[in-house]
């Protein structure tokens, strides 16, 4: 087997052996424009860059659009090493597979190794290698003469692994001792966006919008035909109303949701927002009835899983799981389990046993839909006679766990809007790029003519003034106070949000060391009473103007105003 797909990946040994050197890249560890939980590894000693092997490269990128090459041994293993979100799957030559067995457990998200043999290998060598991997190595699906067969047995491994295994989830171990933000932060965040923050995203996308997500989509699959005619089909005919048959049959859009969901990637779940809200419009359509006459049914799932997938599951008995993908579920346990037929040594079977009476649809006369972030207390786990571990989950509602959400939320110091939730625990937890990161997309994704908006501006503005980041800070003020000057000229109702902003400007300026700047604003602001009074004495006390100092802490005792705007001290 081949080469690389074409001449622009001629360099991708150099840059990674630079890569390498240099750091543990995060484009590797944590791609936020990766769009699917797979990696292609081909290992092959003799590249060549031939018409044929570009086909056999095109053949493979429409399994895993993923791609990587190498003809050097150390290359590959130091990329695999690196790789911790996403399965691996080895296309490996049989001079190196022998010794990439050797080293299988340093690679931890190595999923199936397909070994391929060319003429130079004998009919009784051949049958050795095959005998010793059927025997030794679980890793390895088959021994491959033909790349018709390895692609075959591929797609069906990507099938099972990728898309129907793939079931993201993030637990709430209500049994840990001393839990706090940290631990519960993966939890926590999945579950505030979808309940503070998805139903008030902009539920259509307008031209524009749609042509630049979809624009990241085709330049990610740029070289997968087959994955670009479905893109495009995608793009002209999808409509909320049939948003449950996309879900489930479009490739790239559930892999997509499925791993931005995994890696709380916000860019995608902002941009795809409008999915999820179709698709929960139409399941809250049967959800009318209230909880209490409502009758508990038990559906079905089965799931191949590694064994740290299960050690992690029992591991988090009578703990709460969130499903963060919308799950269809079998209403025959014996079709759930025919859906994932075993046939790879290293996974073990799970059949989750769902009772449930609310956040569902029937989709047909065998299967329901089960809502995202739908929750679950995990009742019981275990292994019957049939070697299937069965796992019985209860259903919850958000009520149920609201009262320790609060307390774990209390350990941040003051949550202005829950809309910026999600950033504040990733600023307490030490994760201030990400939490950055967040307000920025939060702030984009926002409706631009919301009053809410504008509110949220100031507050992302003074967030980023206690970190010192004043650029920033300016930025999001001076959007709020466009808003609201635009706003005012309707309605003159603004001025009291006009003058906040102002207030909230003058102090970065003064934090910055703008003493001069920061009085004009202070004056702008001068209707909000006691606190710019006080802010206003502070600075003329400091630049030894006692006298004005002195009247302006007068007008402070004599006006008993609060001024209303939100103060963060600075850190």
């Amino acid at each position: 087997m081949g080469s690389m797909l074409n001449r622009q990946h001629i360099n991708e040994n150099l840059e990674l052996n630079n890569l390498i050197n240099a750091t543990r890249s995060k484009s590797v560890i944590e791609n936020q424009d990766d769009f699917e939980e797979c990696i292609l590894v081909w290992l092959d000693p003799t590249l060549k860059y031939t018409d044929d092997w570009t086909k056999e490269f095109d053949r493979a990128r429409e399994i895993i659009n993923n791609l990587k090459t190498f003809d050097n041994l150390n290359d590959c293993i130091n990329f695999m090493k690196m790789v911790v979100n996403d399965k691996i799957f080895l296309i490996v030559s049989h001079q190196y597979v022998h010794f990439i067995c050797s080293i299988k457990s340093e690679l931890r998200s190595l999923s199936s190794i397909y070994v391929y043999y060319d003429l130079s290998l004998n009919s009784i060598k051949r049958i050795q290698l095959e005998t010793w991997a059927k025997h030794n190595e679980p890793l390895i699906t088959g021994v491959y003469s033909s790349s018709t067969d390895c692609f075959a047995q591929l797609t069906k491994d990507v099938n099972d692994i990728c898309d129907y295994n793939s079931i993201p989830a993030t637990y709430l171990n209500l049994q840990t001792k001393n839990l706090n933000l940290k631990q519960a932060s993966s939890f926590l965040i999945f579950h505030l966006f979808l309940q503070n923050l998805l139903s008030h995203l902009s539920s259509s996308k307008n031209i524009q919008d749609r042509q630049r997500i979809f624009r990241s989509c085709l330049y990610y699959y740029r070289n997968n035909n087959k994955r670009i005619d479905e893109i495009h089909h995608f793009e002209q005919h999808y409509n909320s109303q049939s948003a449950i048959d996309w879900y489930l049959r479009t490739k790239f859009l559930s892999r997509l949701l499925h791993k931005s969901s995994r890696t709380l990637n916000f860019a995608l779940l902002f941009d795809y927002s409008f999915i999820f809200n179709d698709i929960q419009y139409l399941i809250n359509e049967n959800t009318s009835i209230s909880l209490d006459t409502q009758q508990t049914d038990i559906y079905y799932r089965a799931q191949n899983i590694n064994t740290d997938d299960l050690y992690r599951l029992r591991m988090n008995l009578n703990s709460i799981i969130s499903i963060n993908r919308y799950l269809d579920l079998c209403k025959n346990a014996e079709e759930a389990v025919n859906e994932v037929l075993l046939t790879s040594n290293t996974l073990e079977t799970v059949l989750y046993h769902f009772s449930i009476n609310h956040s569902y649809k029937s989709i047909s006369n065998k299967k329901v839909l089960l809502s995202i972030g739908s929750l679950f207390r995990i009742h019981h786990i275990g292994m019957e006679i049939d070697g299937i571990w069965h796992v019985h989950l209860n259903q919850l509602t958000k009520d149920d766990i609201n009262e320790k959400i609060d307390i774990l939320m209390n350990e941040i110091d003051f949550i202005p809007h829950p809309y910026l939730s999600i950033g504040l625990i990733w600023d307490k937890i030490k994760q201030s790029t990400k939490a950055d990161r967040f307000y920025r997309l939060l702030i984009t994704n926002l409706p631009n003519s919301n009053d809410e908006t504008a509110l949220i501006c100031n507050y992302v503005g003074a967030i980023f003034r206690s970190k010192c980041q004043y650029t920033l800070a300016l930025n999001y003020h001076q959007k709020a106070l466009t808003f609201y000057q635009e706003k005012n000229r309707i309605n003159s109702s603004f001025n009291d949000d006009i003058d906040r902003t102002y207030a909230q400007i003058a102090l970065v300026y003064r934090d910055m060391g703008d003493i001069l700047t920061a009085i004009q604003y202070f004056k702008l602001a001068i209707k909000q009473g006691e606190e710019v009074f006080n802010d206003l004495g502070e600075i003329y006390r400091n630049l030894g103007q006692f006298n004005i100092a002195q009247k302006y802490y007068e007008q402070a005792k004599i006006e008993n105003k609060i001024g209303l705007c939100s103060r963060y001290p600075r850190m």
